[in-house]
């Protein structure tokens, strides 16, 4: 996935990209029937919120492509104008990570045809969106900026794809001379056929307008729209930067594992009450989370390729925990990374619910290095022996677990949580974290190899009993 960011300025002035408030009545209903085809009661702010209009972007078959060498087809402006509304919000200087500070919605987006262009009706927050609306009352104009999320795009001359900025993929003529125009007219852009879009930001102050001012007069120059969004630290939602039906199933996951791990918290620290029969289910099921592997067994299973190795311990229903996962993982190579384990295991817990809140979570979720292979396929692999297979079940949270409860609660099980998130002592805090969210990425995996093969049946005990073993000591 790419990330692009565009400012209003960008784009050739024939497009007519801008803001303009919206409050006269007979305005807004001629806009809300022939541009947006709404009726004006639909459209229309309540008393705490401005309507703007927003021409937002032209198609490449009315207009020439923007100062970043970008070219949106008429196709593409059709299929994925809705994206403003189901992923967008209004923010100022795109902070966009958490929509709650937003300062306005994107409540109605509609592809003019006639006009050839992207066509947006936002509804800015009176009071959060004060300076950028008296300045587009007194000026007539405010900068504002868009942000998109791209699988790939393509070159307009040669149809080369690229899935980032200079990966192997990329033609020279990107590399070399986007921007530019060759001898025979033809423009050097990229065509961004699926842009998914999620971020309009109100941008600058009224101190900046000379800076504005000089922005428009130097756009001939052009600059990377992928160099843009990684300049201002823009970052595509999780939500759309997921690239597989696994990604989504392992996101989902992550949010219920961070979900769990707040229960477990308050039920530890006495902050909250254990107050239905499923919440008490859940609370003994930490009794029996655990996934050691003893060494030997370990040295076992890396006699065999990966996928299978790791579709054996899904189908015992295994989850490796830290220690084991990463002895798994680096065999002889793991005193390179003991050091960090006992500090990835007390980030971990703190790992997760940052990447749910904070953003960051389709890294892990779409990482397949430690998928389980495909039962449905064929590879050709050695398949793991019955003995080991055994040895694997003996290991397993989610076989009799009813009884394995109870046996725990008979042998008086004594519980040692890390509840608070203390992370003092850790190790490298960066190496730590990195690290951690190997481990994370492969606890996803195992979930899901886990969820399918059982098809569902032991989802939320696994889930739970996962979260639980996070927080162990």
């Amino acid at each position: 996935m790419m990330t692009k960011l565009f400012y209003s300025n960008d784009f050739d002035p024939s497009v007519e990209v801008g803001m303009e408030v919206v409050e006269n009545s007979h305005i807004l209903k001629k806009r809300a029937s022939t541009i947006f085809g709404l009726d004006y009661s639909d459209m229309k702010p309540d008393k705490n919120h401005v309507g703007i209009h927003v021409v937002a972007l032209g198609d490449a078959e009315h207009y020439p492509m923007n100062r970043n060498g970008d070219l949106f087809s008429k196709e593409a402006c059709e299929k994925y104008t809705p994206t403003f509304v189901k992923y967008g919000h209004v923010f100022q200087h795109h902070r966009n990570k958490d929509p709650s500070i937003a300062c306005g919605e994107i409540k109605y987006a509609a592809y003019n045809e006639p006009m050839g262009r992207v066509e947006l009706f936002i509804h800015a927050d009176r009071e959060k969106a004060a300076e950028h609306l008296a300045r587009l009352e007194k000026e007539g104009s405010v900068p504002f900026s868009m942000a998109c999320s791209v699988p790939r795009d393509r070159c307009s001359i040669c149809g080369a794809l690229r899935k980032h900025a200079g990966d192997e993929s990329e033609c020279e003529h990107i590399r070399d001379h986007l921007g530019e125009t060759m001898d025979d007219g033809r423009q050097v852009g990229t065509f961004n056929d699926e842009p998914r879009w999620f971020d309009i930001s109100f941008v600058g102050r009224p101190a900046d307008r000379i800076a504005w001012d000089l922005a428009k007069v130097a756009s001939s120059i052009p600059e990377s729209s992928v160099k843009a969004a990684e300049s201002a630290g823009v970052v595509a939602p999780d939500e759309i930067s997921l690239d597989s039906e696994a990604a989504v199933r392992k996101y989902g996951y992550l949010r219920d594992i961070a979900s769990y791990q707040d229960s477990y918290r308050g039920w530890m620290s006495k902050s909250a009450s254990v107050v239905t029969v499923r919440d008490r289910y859940v609370y003994e099921l930490r009794k029996i989370a655990h996934s050691k592997l003893d060494d030997g067994l370990v040295d076992r299973l890396r006699e065999y390729a990966p996928g299978v190795a790791l579709s054996a311990t899904a189908e015992a229903g295994v989850v490796m925990d830290v220690p084991t996962f990463f002895k798994y993982a680096c065999g002889p190579q793991y005193s390179v990374v003991e050091p960090f384990v006992a500090s990835v295991k007390k980030m971990l817990p703190s790992v997760i619910d940052s990447l749910v809140k904070s953003g960051g979570a389709a890294k892990v979720c779409n990482d397949v290095s430690y998928d389980a292979l495909d039962p449905s396929k064929s590879y050709g692999y050695a398949p793991v022996s019955d003995s080991i297979k055994a040895r694997l079940k003996e290991a397993s949270c989610l076989d009799d677990v009813d009884g394995q409860i109870l046996r725990k609660t008979a042998e008086g099980y004594s519980d040692v949580f890390s509840v608070d998130n203390d992370l003092k002592n850790v190790v490298n805090v960066e190496v730590t974290q990195r690290l951690a969210e190997k481990y994370a990425a492969y606890e996803l995996s195992a979930i899901d190899a886990i969820v399918s093969g059982r098809n569902g049946d032991n989802k939320a005990q696994t889930l739970a009993i996962v979260s639980s073993l996070n927080l162990k000591h």
